[in-house]
């Protein structure tokens, strides 16, 4: 969005579509009808809307946990969570880092997601793992000099420390790290819509719907939306 100015209002808008929440199939609709609202000219001129990045994400990874409404059982015992764990990491390190500003997941997860300093040091490790360990699940504590590694279960807490091996094993439930990343980015939304937030000026400038993906509609659906 280079050289277009916005109001907050407007900004506070983008800022809604960027971050908005894929729950279930009825909010998709509901998504379709704020960007229609938001950007008409596009809407007809693309014959279609457009979805950020992290929208695409986020349902994602709601898939991956068996999280959206229309999901039948099947798929929520057969889930691709180490995929959706995956998605997370992606997600923090190419979108939400760039937003927020800040070098590690450490610091988002102790403002934003509600977990203790010792978790949200278990999560940086965890993320190191995937991003520079080939997802191999171990990492060097450089802190505590030593290598760690990791299990992943839906029957485990949320993180917790195993001492039945002798290696130095985190046991982390990746649905839970996922509910608690989501809260995370709910929390990080709010806070940004905040006028005086510092990190608005860091969103406006990513602000670009050009590189967000395009999805079409039949005409008949923009003419229907653009006449409400």
């Amino acid at each position: 969005m280079k050289g277009i100015k916005l109001t907050k209002d407007e900004l506070d808008k983008f800022i809604d579509l960027f971050f908005f929440d894929p729950q279930n199939r009825e909010n998709d609709d509901d998504y379709i009808k704020k960007y229609a609202i938001l950007c008409p000219d596009r809407l007809r001129r693309e014959r279609g809307y457009r979805i950020s990045p992290l929208y695409h994400l986020l349902k994602d990874m709601r898939y991956c946990y068996g999280l959206r409404k229309f999901h039948n059982e099947k798929a929520r015992e057969q889930a691709p969570d180490f995929a959706g764990l995956v998605l997370i990491n992606i997600a923090y390190t190419n979108l939400v880092k760039r937003v927020y500003g800040k070098k590690d997941i450490e610091r988002f997860a102790l403002r934003y997601m509600g977990l203790t300093k010792n978790q949200a040091h278990i999560l940086r490790l965890l993320r190191n793992a995937l991003e520079h360990g080939f997802y191999g699940l171990r990492t060097y504590d450089k802190d505590n000099q030593r290598t760690v590694y990791f299990s992943l279960s839906y029957d485990y807490d949320l993180i917790e420390e195993s001492n039945e091996t002798q290696d130095v094993l985190y046991r982390v439930n990746p649905r839970k790290i996922f509910s608690k990343f989501n809260d995370g980015i709910r929390s990080f939304h709010a806070a940004l819509k905040t006028h005086t937030h510092p990190n608005r000026k860091d969103f406006k400038k990513l602000l670009n719907l050009d590189n967000w993906s395009l999805r079409s509609l039949s005409e008949e659906r923009i003419n229907e939306l653009l006449e409400n």
